[in-house]
């Protein structure tokens, strides 16, 4: 989908703030409520927009402690590895990654014992590497029109050069 300079001035608001009314979002881009409701529909519709979240502290909830896991599956069954992270809540994220290992996840706890209960749940299909994450130093950077159109032309000259 082609995204004009209206769309990601949207997409770039909603970002910071998902809750904004459309007819603040209106104010700050130069449309009506109407018109910002029809181009958010259709934005979500193409799937551009995956849907609106509040995002937690997980330290605020009592999960302080996060961890990146590298899982590769004794056996070669990947399946079963996925079926365990797929059944655990702690397992905030999953992602199939090519290289040595099958899966980096991101995992949270309540403390280094909860989180060794969770790593024993991988034990039986998978050998897994773990990192505590001391601090974020990026988290969730937006994604704006120029990050995109710069990154393609990157991408792009790469190949002419």
């Amino acid at each position: 989908m082609d995204i004009d300079d209206i769309g990601w001035m949207l997409l770039t608001e909603l970002q910071d703030d998902a809750r904004i009314s459309f007819r603040e979002l209106g104010k700050r881009v130069g449309l009506s409520a109407p018109a910002v409701a029809e181009r958010v529909r259709k934005l979500e519709e193409a799937g551009v927009i995956r849907g609106f979240h509040a995002e937690l502290d997980l330290e605020a909830i009592g999960m302080p402690i996060i961890a990146m896991v590298r899982a590769t599956p004794t056996g070669g069954d990947h399946g079963q590895l996925e079926e365990v992270a797929l059944g655990l809540p702690e397992v905030r994220e999953a992602h199939r990654v090519s290289g040595s290992e099958h899966m980096w996840m991101k995992i949270s706890a309540r403390s280094l014992s909860h989180l060794d209960g969770v790593l024993q749940s991988f034990w039986n299909v998978a050998d897994t590497t773990t990192n505590l994450v001391l601090r974020t130093v990026v988290h969730q950077r937006p994604v704006d029109a120029e990050t995109v159109e710069h990154t393609v032309e990157r991408r792009s000259s790469q190949y002419t050069n």
